[in-house]
Formats: C-alpha cells, sequence, structure tokens
C-alpha cells in the first residue's frame, strides 16, 4: 500500500464493514538484518559469559540498554487507522477492560500487603498471570496483530501476523 493512502472502511480482522470505526495505531518496522545481529550479539555475550569469560557477563545489561537505544534510531514508523467492526470493537474494549481490572488487582494487593499478606501475594500472582495471559492473547487477536514486514519512505506492507489463520480472519 501506499504510504499516505487510506485503507478502506473493512474490518481488518473479519472484513466485514467497520461503519466508521477506526482505531489509531502506529506500526514500527526494523530491518531483519538489525535483528538478527542483534540477537546473535545477545547470545554471543550470553555463552562466552557462561563458558569462557565470566567478566563478560557483566557487560549484558549495559549491552542490552545500547542496543534498544539504537534500535530506537534504527526503526521506522508507520500511523495508521485500522477500521474494526463493532464486533471486534467489542471483544478490544471486553480485553482492555479486563487488563484494566488485573492492573487494579494489583495495585490493590499492594495496598492489603499489610493487613493480609496471604491474600495479598495470591491476589498479586494471579492477576499478575491474568494480566500476562491477557497481553498475550491481545498480542496475537484483533488489531494489536497488525504487523510491517517491509516499509518504504512511500510504501508499506502491512500483515497478520504469522500465528493467524484464514479461520481467525472469519471470527
Amino acid at each position: 500500500m501506499d504510504r499516505a493512502a487510506a485503507l478502506p472502511d473493512r474490518c481488518v480482522i473479519c472484513n466485514e464493514p467497520a461503519h466508521s470505526g477506526r482505531v489509531k495505531r502506529k506500526l514500527y518496522w526494523t530491518p531483519t538484518a538489525w535483528r538478527v545481529w542483534t540477537l546473535a550479539i545477545v547470545v554471543v555475550v550470553i555463552a562466552l559469559g557462561m563458558w569462557v569469560l565470566r567478566p563478560l557477563l557483566m557487560a549484558f545489561w549495559p549491552l542490552v540498554i545500547v542496543l534498544v537505544v539504537v534500535n530506537m534510531f534504527i526503526r521506522k514508523s508507520l500511523k495508521l487507522e485500522l477500521g474494526i467492526c463493532p464486533r471486534h470493537r467489542r471483544r478490544r474494549n471486553i480485553l482492555r477492560g479486563l487488563s484494566v481490572a488485573c492492573l487494579l488487582l494489583v495495585g490493590s494487593s499492594f495496598s492489603i500487603i499489610g493487613v493480609n499478606p496471604t491474600a495479598a501475594y495470591v491476589t498479586l500472582f494471579f492477576s499478575a498471570v491474568a494480566l500476562l495471559a491477557l497481553a498475550g492473547v491481545q498480542a496475537f487477536v484483533g488489531v494489536q496483530a497488525i504487523r510491517l514486514t517491509e516499509l518504504s519512505p512511500s510504501h508499506a506492507w502491512p500483515r497478520a501476523s504469522a500465528s493467524r489463520s484464514a479461520a481467525s480472519f472469519r471470527n
């Protein structure tokens, strides 16, 4: 697609009419070579640090910080307004509401830790697990699953994540 083009008023999940329902997203793309080299550098530092030079492990976190900062300069972004039908908008809002509820439970567990530590730790554990599960679900369904496979100054290549099947587009 052309970077300046607007997407049609269709749901990006199921291709039903979106009825002017839009979600603003900012998508990022980094070159594949950068991702491969970054992973290779981290793996080499860990491997050498564990088996050859133990002091090299001390460089792990500074290296990660440098790589994250460099990634911010290398990545390219694209702002899109994605169409989403009422049914998928409702699903998205439910997932977001559950995520906010889990965040509130995490916060409330810290406030009751002095009164009932056992209940606080149980609440903290289960709400944190639920929050991570909801984050995983949101990453693979709906508008969060749209990724960029390539980005040039004039064109963008968005697609659904690889984990989606044709059946998930119909649901």
